[in-house]
C-alpha cells in the first residue's frame, strides 16, 4: 500500500508536518517546517491538535509506511526564535518532534517494526482518524482473524492518542495467560470488570463467578445463560470430599504437629461414620497396640476420601487425643491424660471452634445428593452455560473464601477434560484469599501455571497487587491498571509498564485505565465503558 491510498478521502498535504532530521533504532527527530503546520485544525470534521502530544503520525520511507507516536515536542531556546516567538512571526519558528517508531504497515495491517528504521529527510504527516483506527484493528499480534464471537465489543474508549475511538477486543487477547484487574477503592476496577463480563456473557463464553460477598448477585440473577448456586443453601459438600490440606487453609494449622493431628481426629472420626456411631473415637484408657490395630486395619481396607465423617465433633477428638501412652504403673501400654499434649492442642481446638462459632461453615457440609456441589460444577463442565456462586451465606471471611476457592478451583483443575469448553474463572479482590503461601488455594496456583493446556483462565482483581503471591502473579499476561497510589503495588507492575506510564497510574480519573498484555503492540490507556448490569457496589455518602 500507499502513502496516497491511506489518504485517499484527503488532500495529504493538509496533514504535513515536516521531515525527518535525526534517526535513532527506536526513535527519530522531526524538524516541523513552521509553527504554523501545528496549529489546530478542522479537516473534513476531524479536529487536530499538532502542537500536543501523544497523537500517531505517518512516515513515508522507500522501504515502506511507517507509524509513529509523538511523545515530545519543543522550540529551541535561540534568540532568534525567541525573537519570532515575541513578534507571532511563525514562520521562522521551526518546531522539534521526538517520535517514537510503533509500526510498520504490512499487508494492510500494521506490526511491529522491529529492526526496520526511517530514513533521513522522509516526509511525515499527522495520522488520520481512519488511521488510527487501522493502528487499533492491528493491535492484536496473536487473535486478528478470530470469529466476531470472540469479540468483546465497545468495552472502553481509547485515549491513547486523542481521539474518541471504540475499543473492542478478542476475548482470547486479554485472557492469554490469565487478566489482572488492579486499582485502589473507587478506582472503576469493578466498572472494567463487569464491563467485561457483560460481554463475556452476551458472546456465550462460559465463566464460573467465585462471590464470596454476595456483590454480583444481582448481576446475573435475570440471565439465562448464568446458573446460580447459593453455598450453604442450594450448594453444599459432603465433609469426607475435604482433602487435608484444604482443611488446613480452613483452620490455618501451622507446620509442626497441628496438620497431622488434625488428620488424624478426621480418620478417627471416619471410622466412627462408617461404623455408625456419631460421636468421638475414644483412646483414654485403651491398649495402645489395640488402638493402633484397629485404626491401620481401617486405613487399608478403606478409600479414606470417599468417607463422610461429622465434622461438627472436631473439637472435641482433638480433646481426646490429647492422650500419651502410659510407660509404667497399673496403666503401662494404655493411654492417659497428658497436659503437655493438651496445651499444645489447644491453639488448635480454639481455632476450629472460633471458625465455626463466627461463620455459618458447617452449613456448607452435608452429604444430600441433591445439593452436591461437585455435582452442579460437573453440570458447569458438561454444558454451555457460566456459573455463579455465591459464598456470602457461609460468611465474609476471607479464610471461608480461601478454603471454597481452593475446593472449586482444584476441583475443576483436576476434572475438566479437553472435550469440556474452556472458560474463566472471576475472582474479586484476590489478594484478599491468597495473601500469604499459607492460604494460597492450590488450585488457582495450578491454574495459574499449567490451566492454558486444559483451558482455564483466570480473571483476577485487587486492590493490592503486592499481596497477590509471585506465583500467579509471574503468570499473568494481561493487566488492566486503574490508578494506585501504593509505591509498593505500582513496582508490582513494574515489568508490564512502560515508564510513562507508570508515571501516570497515580493520576488515572476514575473509569481510566492502562492496559497491558503480550499479546498488544504496545499499552493503552482507555476509560471503560460502564456495564448494563446492576452491581451492589455503590459508595454510601455521608
Amino acid at each position: 500500500m500507499k502513502i496516497d491510498e491511506l489518504y485517499h478521502n484527503y488532500n495529504k498535504e493538509e496533514f504535513y508536518l515536516g521531515r525527518v532530521s535525526q534517526v535513532t533504532l527506536d526513535y527519530c527527530l522531526v524538524q516541523a517546517e513552521n509553527l504554523t503546520l501545528l496549529q489546530t485544525k478542522i479537516i473534513s470534521n476531524q479536529e487536530i491538535f499538532p502542537k500536543t502530544i501523544n497523537y500517531l503520525v505517518v512516515i513515508n520511507d522507500e522501504r515502506g509506511i511507517f507509524l509513529g507516536k509523538v511523545i515530545k515536542s519543543q522550540i529551541r531556546n535561540t534568540t532568534a526564535t525567541h525573537d519570532a516567538l515575541l513578534y507571532d512571526d511563525r514562520q521562522h519558528i521551526c518546531p522539534e518532534l521526538t517520535i517514537k517508531i510503533v509500526g510498520l504497515l504490512q499487508k494492510n495491517q500494521f506490526r511491529l517494526p522491529n529492526n526496520n528504521t526511517v530514513g533521513l529527510t522522509n516526509k511525515v504527516y499527522i495520522a488520520t482518524s481512519e488511521i488510527t483506527k487501522l493502528y487499533l484493528d492491528s493491535f492484536d499480534l496473536m487473535y486478528r482473524n478470530y470469529s466476531h464471537d470472540n469479540i468483546l465489543d465497545d468495552v472502553a474508549i481509547v485515549k491513547s492518542f486523542g481521539t474518541q475511538l471504540q475499543f473492542s477486543t478478542n476475548i482470547n487477547t486479554i485472557f492469554d495467560r490469565h487478566l489482572l484487574i488492579v486499582g485502589a477503592t473507587n478506582s472503576g476496577k469493578s466498572t472494567s470488570a463487569l464491563r467485561i463480563l457483560e460481554e463475556a456473557r452476551r458472546k456465550n463464553k462460559k465463566f464460573i463467578l467465585i462471590d464470596p460477598t454476595g456483590e454480583y448477585h444481582q448481576s446475573f440473577s435475570k440471565c439465562e445463560n448464568v446458573e446460580s448456586i447459593d453455598l450453604g443453601n442450594s450448594g453444599t459438600i459432603d465433609p469426607g470430599k475435604i482433602k487435608l490440606n484444604q482443611w488446613k487453609t480452613l483452620f490455618q494449622t501451622n507446620e509442626n504437629s497441628q496438620g497431622p493431628e488434625l488428620m488424624q481426629a478426621i480418620n478417627e472420626l471416619k471410622f466412627q461414620y462408617k461404623h455408625g456411631k456419631n460421636e468421638i473415637y475414644p483412646k483414654l484408657g485403651r491398649n495402645f497396640t489395640d488402638v493402633e490395630m484397629e485404626l491401620n486395619t481401617f486405613e487399608i481396607e478403606n478409600d479414606l476420601d470417599n468417607l463422610s465423617f461429622n465434622q461438627q465433633l472436631l473439637e472435641s477428638q482433638i480433646i481426646a487425643d490429647s492422650v500419651k501412652i502410659a510407660n509404667y504403673g497399673k496403666n503401662e501400654g494404655k493411654y492417659v491424660n497428658d497436659s503437655f499434649i493438651r496445651n499444645t492442642n489447644e491453639w488448635l481446638i480454639q481455632k476450629i471452634k472460633y471458625i465455626r462459632r463466627t461463620t455459618k461453615i458447617d452449613i456448607f457440609f452435608n452429604n444430600d445428593p441433591n445439593k452436591n456441589l461437585f455435582q452442579s460444577l460437573d453440570e458447569f463442565l458438561g454444558n454451555n452455560k457460566s456459573l455463579y456462586v455465591d459464598i456470602s451465606t457461609l460468611g465474609s471471611s476471607d479464610i471461608i473464601g480461601s478454603f471454597i476457592i481452593d475446593i472449586i478451583s482444584e476441583y475443576l483443575f483436576e476434572t475438566k477434560t479437553v472435550e469440556n469448553k474452556g472458560f474463566f474463572i472471576y475472582i474479586d479482590e484476590a489478594h484478599r484469599y491468597l495473601r500469604g503461601k499459607d492460604t494460597l488455594a492450590m488450585g488457582l496456583e495450578n491454574i495459574a501455571r499449567e490451566g492454558r493446556k486444559k483451558g482455564i483462565f483466570l480473571f483476577l482483581t485487587s486492590q493490592s497487587p503486592k499481596d497477590v503471591p509471585d506465583t500467579i502473579v509471574s503468570q499473568i499476561g494481561s493487566v488492566i491498571v486503574h490508578r494506585l497510589t501504593s509505591e509498593e503495588d505500582i513496582y508490582t507492575l513494574r515489568n508490564y509498564l512502560s515508564k510513562d506510564a507508570i508515571a501516570k497510574i497515580n493520576s488515572l480519573n476514575k473509569g481510566e485505565a492502562i492496559l497491558s498484555s503480550i499479546n498488544l503492540l504496545e499499552n493503552l490507556f482507555l476509560k471503560f465503558n460502564k456495564s448494563t448490569l446492576p452491581h451492589s457496589n455503590n459508595t454510601q455518602l455521608l
